[in-house]
């Protein structure tokens, strides 16, 4: 179900639940583009939980930084 898998990802990249999810459940959320660009427009820091491609995604950064701009910081250019 989309809307639990959205609540455990953004529960979990507020560090909640992360030690109560299997490492696959938490590379599924990571890698799930839809739960990623929701969490991150409702917690920008929530981009540091998404997969190394996500954090990569352009939507998904833009995302990110408009709800907070202090992503900005932990973002790596290269």
């Amino acid at each position: 179900d989309l809307v639990n898998k959205q609540t455990a990802f953004e529960n979990s990249a507020l560090g909640e639940n992360i030690k109560k999810m299997s490492e696959k459940e938490m590379e599924e959320l990571q890698n799930d583009r839809e739960i990623v660009l929701e969490a991150v427009k409702q917690c920008g820091m929530a981009l540091e939980f998404a997969s190394e491609e996500l954090r990569g995604d352009k939507e998904v950064v833009l995302a990110a930084v408009q709800n907070d701009v202090s992503v900005l910081e932990s973002i790596s250019f290269g």
